[in-house]
C-alpha cells in the first residue's frame, strides 16, 4: 500500500520528512510488526516496540515525540479509530471473509464444539478484533455477538437461524441432555434442554459450511450454570447434593429460564434472586439483594432445593462459597 494512498484514505498528515513510499502490510499488534509494515498506534505505548520490530510507518492521533533520526513515516490523524475503520474496510474489500452475528449462547457453545481454525471469535476489544481481521486467511468466518461493531465494519453480516433436522433429543434432564446427531451419540451431554434450540442452529451451520466440530467437547456454559452446594454453602461435586445454585448473568435469559425451572421443579422448593437495581422486573415471589454479601446471607437462612440467581456471573459468586459459616451469619 502506497504512503500517498494511506494518507488520502485516512485523511492524515505526514508530519516529518521520510523516504518511505509504501508499506507491506497494515498491523495493529506491535509484536507482529515486520520490516515494511504500517503500525496503527491505537495505544501509543507500543510505538517503540513497533519501530524496533521494523515498522516503516506509524499512524497515530495523540501527541508523540517524532524520532527525526529514523526514516519512518509518521502520519497523524484526527481519530485513530475512524482512520482504522477506513483502512479496515479497504482491506475487507480484497478478502473473502464472512461475518456472523450470533447470540451469546451460540458464541459460547461454538467455542466448545468447533474444532476448525476457519472460525475466528471476535472479542469486546476493538484492537484485538482489528488485529484478528487483518491477519486472518481468506475464507475465514468471524463470529461476533456485537451487532453495533458489525454494523460499523461490515453491515452485510449474516445470522444463524435455521435448525438442524438431524439433532435428535433422546432424553431431557434439568441440566443435561442425551442427544444424537448423525452417527454421534452423547449420553447426558452437559447442556440444558433449554439451549438445544441454539445448539441445533449451530450444528446446521457447521454441516452446511463444512466446519469441523465435536459434540464430545460439550460442557456447561456460563448460562444456567449449576453449582451444587451443601447447607453451609460449600461447593459439592455435580449431583452430590440436593441444593443447587443456578447462575444466569443475562437478565433476558433469566426471565426465560424462570418458567423452564419452575415447570421442571414442581416437586422442589425453588427461589429466585435478582440484584436490587433490577426490581422493575415483575416476576412472582422474586427476592432482591443489594450485593453479593447480602445474597450469601439470605442463602444461609433460606431452605431451598434450587436457587436461580440472575444478574451475576459464577466468577462473582464462587469466591464467596466454601467460606467459614461465621463469615455470613446475620448477627
Amino acid at each position: 500500500m502506497r504512503l500517498g494512498s494511506v494518507i488520502d484514505i485516512v485523511g492524515g498528515e505526514l508530519i516529518n520528512s521520510s523516504s518511505i513510499s509504501h508499506f507491506n502490510e497494515v498491523k495493529f499488534d506491535s509484536k507482529s510488526i515486520k520490516n515494511g509494515d504500517l503500525f496503527i498506534a491505537m495505544d501509543k505505548n507500543f510505538i517503540d516496540e513497533a519501530i524496533n520490530n521494523g515498522a516503516y510507518g506509524i499512524l497515530f492521533d495523540e501527541d508523540i515525540e517524532c524520532k527525526k533520526n529514523l526514516d519512518i513515516a509518521f502520519i497523524k490523524v484526527d481519530s485513530i479509530f475512524n482512520a482504522s475503520l477506513k483502512l479496515l474496510r479497504l482491506i475487507l474489500l480484497s478478502k473473502s471473509y464472512k461475518f456472523y452475528l450470533i447470540n451469546s449462547l451460540m458464541f459460547e457453545l461454538s467455542q466448545y464444539i468447533i474444532t476448525s481454525k476457519k472460525i475466528i471469535f471476535l472479542s469486546e476489544s476493538n484492537l484485538i478484533n482489528f488485529h484478528k481481521i487483518v491477519t486472518s486467511e481468506d475464507d475465514t468466518i468471524f463470529f461476533s455477538t456485537d451487532e453495533n461493531f458489525l454494523n460499523i465494519i461490515w453491515p452485510r453480516y449474516h445470522k444463524i437461524d435455521k435448525k438442524s433436522e438431524k439433532l435428535q433429543v433422546i432424553k431431557e434432564y434439568l441440566f443435561e441432555s442425551t442427544i444424537s446427531f448423525e452417527d454421534e451419540f452423547i449420553y447426558k451431554a452437559k447442556i440444558a434442554p433449554i439451549f438445544l434450540n441454539d445448539l441445533s442452529k449451530l450444528l446446521n451451520f457447521c454441516t452446511k459450511n463444512s466446519i469441523d466440530f465435536s459434540l464430545k467437547s460439550l460442557n456447561f456454559i456460563k448460562h444456567f450454570e449449576p453449582i451444587f452446594i451443601d447447607k453451609n454453602l460449600f461447593i459439592k461435586d455435580f449431583f452430590k447434593s440436593n441444593r443447587v445454585l443456578i447462575i444466569e448473568p443475562d437478565i433476558n435469559l433469566f426471565i426465560k429460564e424462570v418458567s423452564f425451572l419452575i415447570e421442571n421443579t414442581k416437586w422442589a422448593k425453588t427461589i429466585l434472586f435478582l440484584p436490587s437495581q433490577k426490581n422493575g422486573i415483575k416476576i412472582e415471589n422474586i427476592k432482591f439483594f443489594k450485593n453479593t454479601q447480602e445474597l450469601i446471607k439470605i442463602l444461609k437462612t433460606e431452605d431451598f432445593n434450587f436457587s436461580l440467581i440472575g444478574g451475576l456471573s459464577s466468577n462473582e459468586i464462587k469466591p464467596l462459597l466454601n467460606k467459614k459459616i461465621e463469615e455470613y451469619t446475620l448477627f
